[in-house]
């Protein structure tokens, strides 16, 4: 819990951080990150089954502290950094009228919180998030266990998993780019969910054979994933906003995700094969593609004073 809470609040924080202080870059900074989440996605099946076998599976759990704390020391600097801005600001608001405006991130008002909260649009993303990400949690608990019910070594698992998480990079790449430049981008979100189908059928009917083919498509399958982190920047109408979205739309759709895979072990378990899991996975990308129909409608989200439901702007 502890782990996973803060997994949680650093993938709640990015979308609007991005939305704050990268407004006119949102696409290509959120394909940045997205890269860095699938790359180091990958890295976990390649090296835990090595290093447990070569130690213990202490060590294989406990070496991936030295990454969580490398990453905090980055934004020790931040804190610093921005302690002294604090200071120097509040030096000149003291001297200066009252701004207007909406507040520093993650001062949302009521407004913000009742203006997303009672969005269909915002709740059709949530939707989507929740399919995207229950998908993708139920490849990386799952996948290992079915290609070795194909026959397949554990060590080749291992190898077909870390391909599974790092084909998400070049898509990560591209997506929220061309998310930010088309003003409707849905045909993205079908392309990623079509190959996610067409891997899972494969996976239905010949696990053993064409192993690589349909792991590379369920690979590219979940990148529509960074597509929504580009949307609810692209989509709210001010930083605030993006705090109040962000955290309804992952909050909530983590809460529907970590679901999946216990729902999907038990339905394994209980008819004995993954006719049945597959059929379930399938679906729900069947309910992602008709929430992200309504999640990608180019529409602002926000209090009416924020431009809330007209049109976003148009980009080339």
């Amino acid at each position: 819990m502890i782990a996973l809470a803060g997994l949680g609040m650093g993938n709640v924080l990015l979308p609007p951080l991005v939305k704050r202080y990268f407004p006119d870059r949102i696409g290509a900074v959120t394909a940045a990150y997205s890269v860095a989440l699938s790359v180091s996605a990958a890295l976990p099946p390649l090296f835990a089954l090595p290093v447990a076998r070569a130690t213990s599976w202490r060590v294989a759990v406990g070496v991936w502290a030295i990454v969580g704390l490398a990453a905090a020391i980055p934004w020790v600097f931040v804190i610093a950094r921005s302690a002294s801005a604090r200071a120097h600001l509040r030096s000149i608001i003291s001297r200066a009228p009252a701004p207007s405006g909406p507040g520093p991130l993650g001062e949302t008002g009521g407004g913000e919180v009742r203006a997303v909260w009672r969005s269909r649009q915002a709740w059709a993303m949530v939707v989507m998030f929740a399919m995207n990400s229950l998908g993708t949690y139920v490849g990386f608990a799952w996948l290992p266990t079915l290609l070795a019910d194909a026959g397949l070594p554990a060590d080749e698992g291992g190898r077909w998993l870390a391909v599974f998480a790092v084909l998400g990079a070049p898509m990560s790449l591209f997506g929220p780019v061309l998310a930010q430049r088309m003003r409707n981008p849905y045909p993205l979100v079908v392309a990623f969910v079509s190959c996610w189908a067409i891997g899972y059928a494969g996976l239905w009917a010949s696990p053993a054979q064409g192993t690589a083919a349909w792991m590379v498509l369920l690979g590219i399958g979940p990148s529509s994933f960074p597509v929504l982190l580009a949307l609810i920047g692209l989509r709210s109408s001010s930083p605030a906003t993006a705090v109040a979205l962000s955290g309804m739309v992952q909050g909530t759709g983590y809460v529907i995700a970590g679901l999946g895979p216990i729902g999907i072990g038990l339905l394994y378990e209980a008819t004995g094969g993954w006719h049945a899991p597959i059929a379930v996975l399938l679906g729900c990308l069947v309910v992602l593609l008709v929430a992200a129909w309504f999640a990608c409608r180019p529409t602002m989200i926000g209090p009416p004073g924020e431009t809330s439901g007209e049109p976003a702007p148009s980009r080339r």
